[in-house]
Parts: C-alpha cells; structure tokens; sequence
C-alpha cells in the first residue's frame, strides 16, 4: 500500500487557494470597521483563520491503490476503499464492506460523516445524512418489509419532522422524538380512510386533536377534544363529536364514552341536553323544540324512565358551567403533557419549536400549536369551526372584493399585503372542500373580474372618433388598461409574497386539473404572465450530483415520469458517475426543480436499449448477492467515484420530465437540452454526438385503433401488412385474437410470434412516427417536441423497453433522436415551416415499405 504525491500536492495548493481567498474577502471589508477594537478583532480572526486552514493541511488526505481491512466495532472483518487521512483512518469519499453492511459514502476521521448510503444485509436501506456515525440530519430509511421513514433523525433515532409510510397504507406525518411520534402529527388509515391530526406522546393519541370517520359505522363523524391512550377523553371540558347524520353531541368524553353533562343536537334543529355516564344518558333530561318549548324526563341507562312532561325550567348553562371549571381541569389535564413537550423541545431543538430570543435575552420555547393547548375550546367557536362550505366560499369571495376594491384606491402597501396573504390562506383552506367549491370560486373569479366589454367599447369609440387630437394619446393608453382584466392585478401581487410565484402556478394546476367551465381566458392571461417570469435569463441551470441537497435529490426521484425511481441506490445511479442529471430553477422557487434532464454517457455508440442506461438495483437480501451488485465494472462508479473523460464520447438524453403542472405549455425543456448540450461541450471538448432515447407513448393505442378499424373493415389488412405477413400470421381468421394479444401484452410470451411481428410492428411504428400527421405535425407528442428543436428521427429500437410501462406505451420499442449540431436550426425551420421531418436511414427504409402498402391500397 503506498501513498501518491500527486493528489496531497494539489490538495496543499487548493487549501492554500482557500485561505489566500477568505482572507481576501474578509479584507474587503476591513474599511467597514469603524474602531479600534473592531480593527484588532479583525487582525484575531486573520490569524485564527490561518492557523485552521493550515492545520487542515496537515491532515491532508492520501487516495490509497487498494482495499485495506478496516476493523469497526460494530461491524468487525471489513474491507475499506477509499481516501484516508495522516493517522490512515478513511477520511473523505469511500464504501466500506462487512457482513453486516455495504457503505458507500462520506467519512471523516474514521467515521460515517456526511452523505451515504447504506445497504444492510437483511435487506433494509438508508441514504442520508450521517454524524459520527449515526443516522443524523435528512434521511429515508426503508425497511425489507415496505415500511418507510423520510425525515429527520438525531443520533441514529428518527427526531424531528418527518414522514412514516407503513406495510399496511397507513402514513403519518408529524414530529418524533427518540424514534417515537411525540408532537403534532397527522395519521391517514389507508384501508378505513380515517384520519387523525393532533398530538402524541410516546406514539399515542394523547392532547388535543380531531379526528374524522370517513367509512364504516362512524362514517362521517368527527370528534374534537382530548385524547388520552388512544382514547377520547376530555375530563370535564366541553368538546365536540358529530356523526354522520348531522347530529351533534357538545359535551365532556371519559374512556372513549360521553361522560359528563352535555347536549345532543338533531339535525332538525331538535336538542336533548342531560348527563351523560359511561355513553348512557342518565338522571334528569330535557328536550327542547326550536321554538323553545321544552320537556323534561328522567333517563336510566340510556333508556327513558317515565313520560316526558313540558316545563319552563331551563337546564343547566353548559358554556357557564364549563367555564367555571375550565382553567383548573385544564392545568390540571394538560400539566404532564405540556411537561414533556417543553422539556423535549427545549433539548432537542427540534424543527419543531419556535425559538425566541427576548430583549432581555432570556430564552422561552414554544411549541408551534402552543395556542391550541393555552385554552380550551368554547361550544361556540367549536361549532363554527365545523366546516361550511357556503361559508367557505363566501368568505374568499368577501376577500377577493374587498381587495378589487383597493386596486383603484391609494392605500397603505403593508395593508394590501395583508389582504393578499389572508386571501392565499383562504384558498389553500378550499383544498380540504370539494371540488365543486374551488371551481365554483374559479369561474367566480373568471367571470366577475373580466374584462368590462362595455367600457372597453365606449372607450374604442372615443379613440376612434379623436384621431390626431391631443386626447389620441390619452385615449390609447385607457384603451390599453382596459384591456387588462383586474385578476392580473390580483395576480401580480401574490407574486411579490415569498411562495406567491408557487401558489399561482398551482392555481393554474386547478384550473387545468378541475377545467372550470369559462375560466379559458383566466387561464390563458395566467399562463401568459407565467410565461414571462419563467423565461429562460430568470431560470438558473444545476446540476444534481449525489453531493446535492437530500432535499432535491429526494424530489428528482419524486418528479421523475419517464423511468420511475425505485429506490435511492437506483438513484445514485443515475446521478453519479457517467451520468449528469441537470435542472432549471427559479430563484422564487428555491429547490424546487422546474425541468429535469438526464443524460447517460458512454463511449462510441448511441443505445438503443434502456436496461444498457438505467439499471435498477434490487434491495439487497443476503450479504453474499452483495458482492455481485457491487463487483468489477459497476464498483469504481458507485464507490470512488472515477469517471474517464475519454470514455464520455456520446451524450443520450432518456428523460426529460416538466415537474410542474401548472406550467403546461410553456416550453422549458428545449431550452434545458440546448443549455445541456452546451454545458457537456465544455466539460467534454471530444463529445461531438448527441442524441435521445426516448419512448413512443402513443404507438400502442394508435396501433390498436387502427387494428380494430381493419377488423371493422373500414381499413384494408393489406395496407398493414404483407401478403407473407398476414399468411405466416393467420390474420385472416384471427385478427381479434391478435388484437387481444396486443393488448394484454401477451405476444411477448411466445419468442416465435416476437419474430413474425418485429419487422411489421417495426414498419408501422415508422409509419405512427413519420406519416401519421396531427394539424400536419407530427402525431407523437415527443416525436413533435424533439421535430421542432431541429433533431433528427434517427432510429427505431425493436424491444428498446421491455417493462411493463414500455410495452403497454409502444410495444417495447424506443426511438433515437439525433441532435447534429450543423442541422439543428434548418431541421427546425423546416419543420415548422414545412412540415417536412429529417430521417435517418433506417426509418427512411421503414417508411417507404409503409408507405408503398398505403398506396397499393
């Protein structure tokens, strides 16, 4: 084992690098020192500042030939390969191998620091953040069993915010504390449908909370209070519970049971108030009508002892009863509760809490739902928190005039902000209702604050009839603001709040996905103005490499369409070596990526087989199919890190993904490949041949569609197929069995009938690619996406994918599309003017053999 000079030389000069420039930037701002005592902590700093990065060139890191054993702890008998520092402890990128675990990752002084990944032998998996060796920071954990954690973690144990899917369906979303549910959360049954947001302790239902019955013999009840164990419990506070009739019961809960005084509403407007014991009304009950009138009678285990007799006592106050009574239950109640979570909190200092630093300097925690746990609910604004959809909708109507009222008004910035912000936070509370709210407030919207047709044709009259006049100039610039509609106003200043840019295009996301009746020019104005903020100088080009953010990394494998992300080895795989993976980003919209593109790069040939791009690693069961996973070719790529410039020749893009529904129709991607292409040529001044491998999601159903059209015999056989062809296939008789063949998928089963139908399935799909015409572009949409950058249909790829998504979108076939530099504006423009498409000799072939059937027939 020896040492390389070459790496620890251009270490030293890059860390010498580093120091010249801080203290180059620290110097700038030496003249922004006012005082002599400034001035000699500025001189402090610059001496500590050297003596650090000094001290961190001592330690430089040596890049070692070999594997060496590398005995841990916990994990005794494994092999390290990697980077290590002075004392030969790993130090900096390498993978570490046991028969506990695989590691591939960041180390520092011999322990897992930074970013890895780790697979363990009975299957489960983490990649994540890692602190002396501990889960901690970012991560996702997946169990052998389905079970899933994406969130944070502290000392190894889930701490924090985060995420947990089970085998089961259910999820939960909220705090943890030590590796329990402890905070605020929310948890969806995904076989009943229920839900449950509100507080836990040590992973139960305790604290306030709501929860929801959405099937079953509760459906459509819903419970407001306290929870102890799991349990619906509120001592002696008054909280609500309505079942899925309408009724509603305001009352104290003991054990899951009514228990307490309370009352009873019927949907008819009738009540029944009494004390409840154990679920069972009991003792002296009365009934009341609207109108007042009331009765009184006595209850025995629920049941009615005795005649009801009408009276004019009234019963008890229960606001005034509970009143009395609620600051002692609720210190009393809460006190243990309240406990855990401040001193939880206050060591941790977890995402969590809301940090306050007073004037006085004095340190106060408070947990973020703090104001829910400070008071007890009142009857009445229990009920008016039940939602309302009439309500709901009023209110955000009552909000969107009022504002339309201050767009001709002078008024105070800070109170239109304000006004906005609360008309956001309306709309995000429509989510929750049906659909039919938020497209009755679009068309609302749409149709109430559209152009005024009126006044748009009396001022084109006056602009018409003053010509040449000093008023012409006047009159045109009206004319131009009345052809503004006021909602543009609206929209420009939701973009000036931080997020506003991302709530209008998931505005625009519902108005696509709900397609409200007359709200076409609503969108198209939004789409416009969206199109301008996103043009391409406010859009910024990264590239996603496995050392980006978990945050991004994690959203790349929740964006990606095209080739869905199994997992996050699958992941690094396509971020790591030999491969790029870029994005466009707005700077309103930090990490959050607009546009994803990935790119395979190999040596000399163009693939044409998806499984030679993305391979997608399986969990690891057993330890000894670990070595396989990570043998010969593939162990450089997924641990050191090497790539070979020399190997890059050929650029492929195989996905290309828009993230954002909202921002359907403005074209990004073509922007993000020219820049792509751009970005590689300078990495790789050798790289000369660009291309796709892109699939064909439209050839199956076009394929179906026209088989059934022969079988109706709309379509002549032989306009599809040859004369050998149809006899070797026996299409005479059995077309509809060959129909039903292709559409269960279940051709690629026999390996004969895969031969007979290659070269005809090949054929045809030059025929969908090349000859079919949608307003005389082509019928593909990715097809017509790539025509109009100017690329080239180069070649068809017989079984290119074989998946399951594959062959139910193009029969497994795939499509090269070549960007040639020196053709790509003449491609383009005689495309789009023309609509003549650049072909490659193989698809040249293909489509004269079609097209000599077509005219035959």
């Amino acid at each position: 084992m020896h040492a390389s000079d070459g790496p620890l030389n251009k270490l030293k000069k890059a860390t010498y690098l580093q120091i010249y420039i801080k203290v180059l930037s620290i110097f700038k701002n030496y003249q922004l020192l006012s005082y002599t005592g400034m001035k000699t902590l500025f001189w402090n700093n610059i001496l500590i500042l050297l003596f650090f990065y000094l001290n961190t060139a001592s330690k430089a890191q040596v890049l070692y030939t070999h594997s060496s054993v590398y005995p841990k702890k916990h994990c005794p008998k494994g092999v390290y390969s990697g980077l290590l520092n002075d004392k030969e402890e790993p130090d900096g990128n390498g993978t570490y191998n046991c028969n506990r675990y695989h590691y591939s990752g960041q180390w520092a002084r011999g322990k897992r620091n930074g970013q890895g990944l780790t697979q363990f032998s009975n299957g489960d998996l983490h990649a994540g953040n890692y602190f002396m060796d501990k889960f901690h920071g970012y991560g996702d954990f997946e169990w052998k069993n389905g079970r899933r954690y994406v969130g944070q973690f502290r000392d190894g144990k889930r701490d924090g915010r985060g995420e947990m899917t089970f085998p089961n369906g259910d999820k939960y979303i909220g705090d943890w504390v030590q590796g329990v549910r402890t905070g605020h959360g929310f948890y969806t049954f995904k076989k009943s449908g229920n839900r449950y947001k509100g507080n836990y302790v040590k992973g139960r239902k305790t604290g306030f909370g709501i929860f929801w019955w959405t099937s079953g013999r509760y459906n459509g009840s819903k419970y407001v209070g306290e929870f102890i164990n799991d349990r619906r419990h509120g001592g002696n506070e008054t909280y609500y519970y309505s079942n899925g009739n309408g009724d509603v019961f305001i009352g104290a809960w003991k054990n899951g049971k009514q228990n307490g005084p309370g009352v009873l509403k019927f949907q008819n407007g009738n009540k029944m108030q009494g004390n409840w014991v154990k679920g069972n009304l009991e003792g002296e009950t009365f009934f009341i009508f609207p109108n007042g009138e009331r009765y009184k009678g006595n209850f025995v285990g629920g049941s009615r002892n005795g005649d009801w007799i009408k009276t004019n006592s009234a019963p008890v106050d229960l606001q005034a009863f509970y009143s009395s009574k609620m600051k002692k239950n609720t210190l009393r109640n809460r006190s243990l509760i309240d406990y855990h979570f401040v001193t939880s909190f206050q060591i941790k200092r977890q995402r969590s809490t809301q940090y306050l630093l007073m004037n006085n300097h004095q340190e106060i925690w408070t947990h973020p739902f703090a104001e829910a746990f400070s008071t007890t609910p009142s009857i009445n604004s229990i009920i008016k928190s039940e939602p309302n959809q009439n309500e709901s909708l009023d209110s955000i109507q009552k909000s969107v005039q009022e504002l339309m009222g201050l767009r001709t008004h002078k008024t105070s910035g800070i109170t239109v902000e304000k006004k906005v912000r609360n008309f956001c936070d309306l709309y995000l509370e429509l989510a929750s209702e049906s659909n039919e709210v938020k497209c009755s407030f679009l068309e609302g919207l749409a149709q109430n604050y559209d152009i005024n047709k009126d006044e748009v044709k009396s001022i084109a009259s006056q602009y018409i009839e003053n010509p040449e006049t000093e008023k012409f100039s006047r009159l045109e610039e009206t004319l131009r603001s009345s052809l503004i509609p006021p909602y543009i106003w609206l929209f420009q200043k939701i973009a000036q709040l931080n997020g506003g840019v991302k709530f209008l295009v998931d505005l625009r996301s519902d108005l696509i996905t709900l397609s409200p009746s007359n709200t076409r020019f609503l969108n198209s104005q939004l789409k416009t103005l969206l199109g301008h903020w996103f043009a391409v100088g406010f859009l910024e080009l990264q590239q996603v490499t496995w050392g980006s953010s978990c945050a991004m990394l994690q959203k790349i494998s929740d964006y990606e369409a095209v080739h869905p992300i199994r997992n996050w080895t699958d992941l690094k795989s396509r971020v790591g070596e030999y491969r790029r993976c870029f994005v466009y980003t707005h700077r309103s919209m930090p990490e959050e990526p607009i546009v994803v593109l990935h790119v395979a790069l190999s040596a000399d040939s163009v693939p044409g087989d998806i499984s030679q791009v993305v391979k997608h690693y399986r969990k690891i069961r057993k330890f000894a199919s670990m070595d396989v996973s990570f043998s010969s070719t593939h162990r450089s790529k997924l641990d050191i890190g090497y790539e070979d410039p020399d190997l890059c020749n050929v650029a492929t893009f195989y996905s290309i993904t828009s993230t954002q529904k909202g921002l359907k129709g403005i074209e990004l991607g073509t922007q993000l490949i020219k820049q792509a292409v751009i970005s590689l040529s300078e990495e790789f001044p050798k790289m000369k041949t660009f291309s796709t491998l892109s699939p064909i999601p439209g050839f199956k159903s076009w394929l179906l569609s026209t088989l059934h059209s022969v079988n109706r015999k709309e379509i002549p056989l032989e306009a599809l197929f040859t004369e050998s062809e149809i006899s070797a296939l026996e299409l005479t008789n059995k077309l509809p069995d060959l129909i039903s063949l292709i559409k269960a998928d279940k051709w690629v089963d026999t390996e004969e009938l895969q031969y007979l139908l290659e070269l005809p399935f090949m054929r045809l799909c030059s025929r969908y690619l090349y000859i079919e015409k949608h307003r005389q572009n082509a019928l593909d949409s990715v097809a017509n996406f790539h025509l109009r950058n100017g690329a080239t249909l180069w070649r068809l790829n017989w079984k290119g994918d074989t998946s399951i998504r594959g062959l139910s979108n193009s029969c497994g076939m795939m499509v090269n599309y070549r960007y040639f530099m020196d053709k790509l504006e003449i491609n383009s423009t005689t495309y789009q003017e023309t609509h003549l498409i650049d072909i490659g000799d193989q698809v040249h072939q293909l489509s004269t053999q079609a097209k000599s059937l077509m005219n035959e027939k």
